[in-house]
């Protein structure tokens, strides 16, 4: 099998906008779309919330809602053979269910709704925390790449409950000052999000790679520190090792990246292990480097999609989003991030996009334009 995978459709319902391309612009704007949840008691800590939600059946999940939102904007998806695979990626499912007393298995009672909804009967659950987003993508990309099907869906949503945000606050990793500040020097933690995004994989053949503009999956990587339940391994050398693998298998030299999609979630040890690992490889190199987390908050299972989505963006625009809220960057993050939108350098091929997740999860996908 030679089978090319690319990416041919992206939809997503997220606090920036119900769609890429508002999303996107919200991106490049700096805007950032937090307010305080109405639907539990969030105690004056904001989040990337999605109002539209608050007013449904409480007998129904929020990340229920979500997917049907999600559908009703993707009926050509829907309309689908069934036999075509649908990747789930989510943290904690409908764990507003539990919270109001419901007894199971939240995140396999999410993947038999979104079998319902989509009309998919072939339905796999990714749930790898944080990576979950872009785990599915990369797992999806290998059933393509074996020759077992030619197209996947994947989804990736998650929504704000008091669940996660009590157990992210536990941890001491939200912020205090109710500000995400990714990769400066005052970030204190990270702010939740909620969102879903939908992305299809397809799989050519080479010969069939000549329409303008196909986003080609061209390498990704999984591999995991094993070095702490939920901080990453600081020193960055073992994600700098999957981002290498990344390149090789790619082809891709670090000159040939115009933009890395960082996890960024604004937490101590996470922006400084990226960051490690990005001086590691690129030593003084001026590579540009942002995180949305500062824009939507951590979307937990959803945001790997919409990084991709980003990325997406960014190689048919050639815009790079600012790196918002901040003003002082983390010393490593000099000539990194940059306060405002810049341009996709015309010498560079691709963009390469991390997720990161509890447990030591890396997972790198390395993006191209087919012209």
């Amino acid at each position: 099998m030679n089978k090319m995978v690319y990416i041919s459709d992206f939809e997503l319902i997220t606090p920036l906008g119900n769609d890429s391309a508002e999303f996107f612009h919200g991106l490049l704007s700096g805007r950032t779309a937090f307010s305080i949840p109405a639907h539990f008691e969030a105690r004056g800590v904001p989040a990337g919330v999605i109002h539209a939600l608050d007013n449904g059946n409480n007998s129904y999940s929020r990340a229920e809602r979500l997917l049907q939102m999600l559908a009703e904007k993707s009926p050509h998806i829907v309309a689908l053979p069934q036999n075509v695979p649908l990747f789930l990626a989510t943290t904690v499912g409908a764990i507003d269910l539990i919270e109001r007393g419901c007894v199971f298995d939240s995140c396999q009672y999410l993947l038999q709704k979104a079998g319902e909804i989509f009309r998919k009967k072939q339905c796999f659950l990714t749930s790898a925390a944080c990576a979950s987003g872009q785990s599915a993508v990369c797992a999806a990309a290998k059933l393509i790449k074996s020759g077992q099907c030619n197209e996947a869906v994947i989804i990736g949503c998650d929504i704000c409950s008091e669940f996660v945000t009590s157990g992210f606050s536990s941890l001491g990793a939200l912020s205090q000052n109710k500000q995400c500040l990714s990769y400066y020097c005052e970030r204190d933690g990270l702010l939740l999000g909620e969102a879903a995004g939908m992305a299809l994989l397809r799989g050519v053949s080479a010969e069939q790679t000549n329409e303008a503009k196909m986003i080609h999956v061209a390498a990704f990587d999984n591999s995991c520190d094993a070095t702490h339940i939920t901080a990453p391994d600081t020193s960055g050398k073992l994600l700098a090792a999957g981002i290498e693998r990344a390149l090789e298998k790619a082809n891709f030299s670090l000159t040939d990246v115009g933009c890395i999609i960082g996890h960024g979630t604004g937490t101590k040890y996470n922006d400084i292990a990226e960051l490690s690992a990005i001086r590691m490889l690129w030593n003084e190199q001026k590579i540009p480097l942002f995180s949305l987390k500062a824009n939507v908050g951590h979307t937990l299972g959803a945001t790997g999609i919409l990084q991709l989505a980003a990325g997406c963006q960014i190689l048919r625009s050639k815009d790079i989003p600012p790196q918002v809220s901040g003003s002082h960057p983390e010393p490593m993050a000099q000539g990194l991030i940059a306060n405002t939108p810049r341009k996709f350098s015309s010498n560079a091929r691709g963009i390469l996009s991390i997720n990161i997740g509890f447990g030591g999860i890396n997972s790198i996908a390395a993006l191209e334009v087919l012209s």
